[in-house]
């Protein structure tokens, strides 16, 4: 039977199992991100108050994510802890050794997940502290080396963009998300809007479950406004030259413009605007609190 474990992870493109064996990433080694936020004790009620309860209110933020991994040198035998015989097999051990903390201590660390059904999830991490293996052979830590990695973002993230392509919506339609119905953890999305066939795109508004993105006026025809969550930016997008600016667009219910939450109850987004139809397109990349 195969390990669901056996596929390699990289750290920066290298493949750790080139150094080590045994690596463990297992239960209370990898943790998912904590919510953010306290809640409110009011004088006179009943437990506590929550900011974030309502359904129209951003979700609480999440806190960092983190991983640890725990391995044996090559070199060393798996079972006994020992360095096998010979000349160089001494050198080979304290070799990979030296190699293993030149490939963790870093500024920044990719750390890579390559995972049996062909996607990969990455997350962007940095050292906490390692454990480096110890000289006694009596010793537990003979052999083994441990690296705790935090990784600021919180998410890991899918290599492939989930995206809807422009698609024409009438006023009251629906657009189906479900490409990301496989994240564990909300995806930020960008939202691209246009008119159709030369004509404008008329007050459009995306919802999603209790949260929406709109923009609050006309985009003429030609023109297009694309937010992007992950940065911040309103830009032009693919229309003609123009400047849309940040002070049209109406944001219910998230802390950023637009994202997708594998918890919602629907995947489908309602499209509307004031008048006809609108072209508009959804593209993020799925978010995952482990690997």
């Amino acid at each position: 039977m195969t390990s669901p474990l056996a596929d390699p992870y990289l750290l920066n493109g290298f493949v750790l199992n080139n150094l080590a064996t045994r690596i463990e990433v297992a239960e209370n080694l990898q943790t998912t991100p904590g919510t953010v936020g306290d809640d409110v004790e009011i004088d006179g009620m009943d437990g506590v108050f929550d900011p974030y309860a309502d359904p129209a209110s951003p979700r609480r933020a999440e806190g960092p994510g983190s991983i640890s991994f725990t391995m044996s040198l090559l070199g060393v035998d798996p079972t006994t802890g020992l360095v096998p015989g010979g000349s160089s097999a001494a050198a080979q051990y304290f070799s990979r050794w030296d190699e293993m903390v030149r490939r963790f201590h870093r500024r920044t660390l990719t750390v890579a997940h390559p995972r049996p059904d062909g996607t990969t999830r990455t997350a962007v991490a940095r050292l906490l502290g390692s454990i480096p293996p110890s000289r006694e052979p009596a010793s537990a830590w003979f052999g083994r080396f441990k690296a705790d990695l935090l990784i600021p973002s919180g998410f890991w993230e899918d290599g492939t963009t989930v995206d809807t392509g422009l698609v024409t919506v009438d006023s009251g339609g629906t657009l189906d998300l479900s490409g990301f119905a496989t994240a564990t953890a909300p995806c930020s999305c960008s939202v691209r809007w246009s008119g159709t066939s030369g004509a404008a795109a008329n007050n459009p508004k995306i919802t999603l479950n209790s949260r929406s993105f709109q923009w609050a006026a006309v985009i003429a025809a030609g023109r297009q406004v694309l937010a992007d969550s992950d940065t911040g930016l309103i830009t032009e997008g693919a229309g003609s030259a123009w400047t849309p600016g940040y002070s049209t667009h109406v944001v219910v219910g998230s802390r950023r413009y637009f994202e997708v939450d594998p918890s919602d109850a629907s995947q489908s987004a309602v499209i509307t605007t004031t008048g006809g139809s609108v072209q508009v397109q959804v593209a993020g990349k799925r978010k995952f609190r482990t690997s």
